[in-house]
């Protein structure tokens, strides 16, 4: 050819035909070559892979290629718990591991948390937590709170999606988190108009912790009936009228029906009489009878015997009528059971200088001034006396702003502060 005579070398698998006319060995990994480096290979031995003239060597999946070497390198000899990966992170790892920034995390599945590199049972329910008491993430049908699973929101919380929210402080129950959503109310608190409040509003009573309206024609009242009347009305026996019956007389001062003072029958006030009881008879105002006031006629003796009861004024054999003029009467099981001077000795009554009777205290109070303000409450409840409102009454709780004294009276917290 061109004059020069030329000689074709065939060399063996793994060499290579030199410049000089011999043989030179290929890269290790090369199968046939046409130079000496590792990027001259044409073909590859089995097992490993030609890419761009090189020779890679097929790893299997725990494995990796390490070109530094040239060989294939285990997994887990650089990232621990891991099966498969590349040379600078890891791809899969063993059970109870994750994959978090190219490393093997240890981690436990729905429903199981960690604890000592073991994966424990979440509580009942739940399945995300991060401990056996502190659930995240309930099962369907069932609501969380407070860390736990419940089938239902317990009181002072409410359904807000899967979770159980707080109500409002003073709310039992609630539709949401607002004061003015609460349903019931945990004590000292009444429920009224979606909220909650320490006292009832006039023309509403509590009643199991709930405002309940007053009867017709009624200004305050409790449990057992009207204290007050609307204007133009007549308080008697708990309920309101526009005028009095036979035997009382309307007191416009008070705005109750009075009785009439034995032996009167039918009266104006409680000194001008206008019919009296037999066998007394009315003179000008008063009546007068065959008995001096503390006496009583015993028809069997046919004359005039003394009242059993001291200071009583009008009486028969059986029970005094009316204490004499300047004395109190006490009434039990409403039947008069004493004359007394002053009504200050006898627990949960004051004098009612009107009616001239020991008149009860509100409920819970040992001793007031009226009926609607008082001065000690029985044990175990707390005197309690809103600002701008002239009446103080005795309940179990203080209310939200006010703490309980040893003295036993709610007294106000620091300006802003609602617990102290």
């Amino acid at each position: 050819m061109g004059g020069v005579c030329t000689t074709t070398i065939n060399c063996t698998a793994g060499y290579y035909p030199n410049n000089l006319g011999t043989c030179s060995q290929c890269y290790p990994n090369c199968l046939t070559c046409n130079g000496g480096l590792a990027s001259n290979c044409l073909a590859c031995f089995n097992g490993s892979t030609l890419n761009n003239g090189v020779c890679i060597q097929s790893c299997d999946s725990a494995s990796f290629f390490d070109s530094s070497t040239s060989s294939c390198k285990s997994c887990s000899s650089i990232f621990s718990n891991c099966v498969s990966c590349t040379s600078s992170s890891c791809n899969t790892c063993i059970i109870n591991y994750s994959v978090v920034n190219g490393i093997c995390t240890f981690t436990c599945p729905n429903g199981t948390y960690i604890s000592n590199q073991q994966c424990l049972s979440c509580p009942v329910n739940c399945t995300v937590c991060s401990s056996s008491n502190n659930c995240s993430q309930c099962a369907a049908s069932t609501l969380l709170v407070n860390g736990s699973c419940s089938s239902s929101c317990p009181n002072s919380t409410y359904q807000n999606g899967n979770n159980c929210s707080a109500c409002y402080q003073t709310c039992l129950t609630c539709t949401n988190s607002s004061s003015s959503s609460c349903t019931s109310c945990l004590p000292p608190y009444n429920y009224n108009l979606n909220s909650c409040i320490v006292s009832c509003p006039n023309s509403t009573y509590s009643s199991d912790s709930t405002c309940q309206p007053c009867s017709s024609n009624c200004v305050l009242c409790d449990s057992s009936g009207c204290t007050q009347c609307s204007l133009i009305y007549y308080l008697i026996s708990g309920t309101c009228v526009s005028s009095c019956p036979d035997g009382y007389f309307a007191d416009t001062a008070s705005a109750r029906c009075l009785a009439c003072v034995p032996p009167c029958s039918l009266c104006r006030s409680r000194i001008i009489c206008n019919a009296c009881s037999p066998p007394y008879n009315l003179i000008g105002t008063i009546c007068v009878g065959p008995c001096s006031s503390g006496q009583y006629y015993d028809p069997s003796l046919s004359s005039c015997v003394s009242c059993t009861m001291s200071n009583c004024g009008f009486c028969n054999s059986t029970s005094c009528d009316a204490c004499l003029s300047t004395y109190y009467s006490y009434y039990s099981n409403a039947a008069i059971s004493a004359c007394v001077s002053t009504c200050n000795n006898i627990q949960g009554t004051y004098n009612d200088n009107i009616a001239m009777n020991c008149s009860s205290c509100s409920s819970n109070c040992q001793n007031c001034v009226n009926a609607t303000y008082c001065n000690l409450c029985s044990p175990s409840y707390y005197l309690f006396g809103a600002s701008g409102v002239n009446t103080n009454e005795c309940i179990q709780f203080c209310p939200l702003g006010y703490f309980g004294t040893l003295s036993k009276i709610c007294s106000t917290c620091g300006r802003n502060c609602n617990v102290c």
